[in-house]
């Protein structure tokens, strides 16, 4: 089987529709959804809906939980406050309703599924680099752990002797007695220099993980974003991937 891991969308709608593109153009048979659906872009409530649509699973990231008013925006820096604000502004309660089902944790055996840590899912920690994941392997049980929230791209590996390594490569091949923690980076706001929409590829038969980068129309993003008076800063990151 051939699974697809998507996070962190944050209202760009238009890299969603391109990466659910790409991703029925690799024959994929299952979608899953890492979190924040919303927040700083423009078209929260059809990004919810095509989440919905497309995805087997979905959980719950930092910016959903707060657009259904369960973490104060308070957590936020100005940027994403002055967006959260504008987002809930447009939420309808359809929207409402289905991200407040959204899961913590997915636990689908061999995969952990979780939008931020497995130590402490609603403490949104961060996994940037490999000292971040290091600790994390003590606590999912499974083979392999699939998060967000970063918007940075990681492979983690944790070998049978105990060490670890990150690969710096945009595919690895799974090897049956390692352990392994993977950001899948993020759709709508990637932050690790590309701008390009970042999702995972699982092909189970090659036993194979591959980063897939897929460019978008950027701009068109932008001038929606222009047009609801979003931070300058939030319109201006996305060409640059930052």
């Amino acid at each position: 089987m051939k699974r697809a891991f998507i996070s962190d969308v944050h209202g760009n709608l238009t890299a969603l529709e391109v990466t659910l593109r790409d991703i029925e153009a690799e024959g994929v048979e299952y979608v899953a959804f890492l979190g924040d659906a919303v927040g700083y872009g423009p078209h929260p409530n059809e990004c919810v809906a095509l989440i919905a649509e497309h995805c087997a699973v979905s959980l719950m990231g930092n910016h959903d939980y707060a657009a259904i008013g369960s973490l104060s925006i308070d957590e936020f820096n100005g940027f994403a406050r002055e967006a959260m604000l504008l987002t809930r502004a447009t939420l309808t309660e359809e929207t409402l309703a289905t991200i407040a089902d959204y899961r913590q944790v997915h636990i689908d055996p061999p995969y952990h599924l979780v939008h931020s840590t497995p130590d402490e899912p609603l403490a949104w920690h961060y996994v940037v680099e490999l000292r971040d994941a290091i600790p994390q392997f003590e606590h999912f049980q499974e083979p392999c752990c699939l998060l967000g929230h970063s918007h940075k791209p990681l492979f983690a590996v944790q070998r049978p002797s105990g060490a670890h390594s990150a690969p710096e490569s945009d595919e690895i091949k799974f090897a049956d007695d390692h352990r392994y923690l993977i950001n899948v980076g993020s759709v709508g706001q990637p932050r690790d220099g590309n701008p390009a929409a970042c999702w995972l590829l699982i092909d189970e038969e090659e036993k194979t993980a591959t980063l897939r980068r897929v460019a978008y129309p950027v701009t068109d993003t932008q001038a929606a974003m222009e047009q609801l008076n979003m931070p300058a800063f939030l319109i201006e990151r996305l060409a640059v991937g930052k």
